[in-house]
């Protein structure tokens, strides 16, 4: 991909924000911070296109970089809201504090489980996460990704087996999880 001039951009704007907004509510659940997202993308990419290397499909790069951005987005505000749920749970429930054990277990499987979504490849990370998390199906992963429902299944399957290598320690715990996630 050529750098873009300021009407290539806007075309380019036009054409994808409205669907990549509503893939980033998926996310967020906020009209307003997925628009928000959306933007830092678009000023992103407009800024930092002479630093970026040659672009085959500027769609999957905009997708991948929303993801991105709202994984990032989620993660901060999980662990500003995790840091007060802790609070309000035991505020609230003091039988919570009688197992210490449950709490640093479940908290060590979530960490265990994000440090090994992100050590995935992108496309299998981006894969198992639109699937397990946003509930698309195959074909709709397939026409983001921009690859063939087979290879969707591919991601997918691999996305399962590192799961199951990383959380084999944790047990039954860690199968219900793959399973409902």
């Amino acid at each position: 991909m050529n750098l873009l001039d300021e009407a290539a951009l806007k075309r380019l704007f036009y054409d994808h924000y409205a669907e990549l907004c509503r893939f980033a509510k998926r996310y967020l659940e906020s009209e307003q911070e997925s628009e928000d997202v959306v933007q830092q993308v678009f000023v992103s990419f407009w800024e930092d296109q002479k630093d970026q290397p040659e672009m085959n499909n500027v769609r999957s790069y905009l997708y991948t970089a929303v993801s991105s951005r709202c994984l990032n987005l989620l993660k901060r505000e999980g662990m500003k809201q995790r840091r007060h749920d802790l609070g309000a749970a035991e505020a609230v429930n003091p039988s919570r504090l009688d197992a210490p054990d449950e709490l640093a277990q479940e908290q060590e499987l979530k960490k265990v489980l994000a440090q090994a979504l992100m050590e995935m490849p992108d496309t299998t990370r981006q894969a198992f996460v639109l699937s397990r998390y946003h509930g698309l199906s195959q074909k709709e992963i397939a026409g983001i990704l921009s690859c063939t429902v087979k290879n969707v299944e591919y991601h997918m399957g691999r996305a399962l087996s590192m799961l199951r290598i990383r959380l084999s320690d944790y047990g039954v715990l860690s199968a219900f999880i793959l399973l409902h996630l």
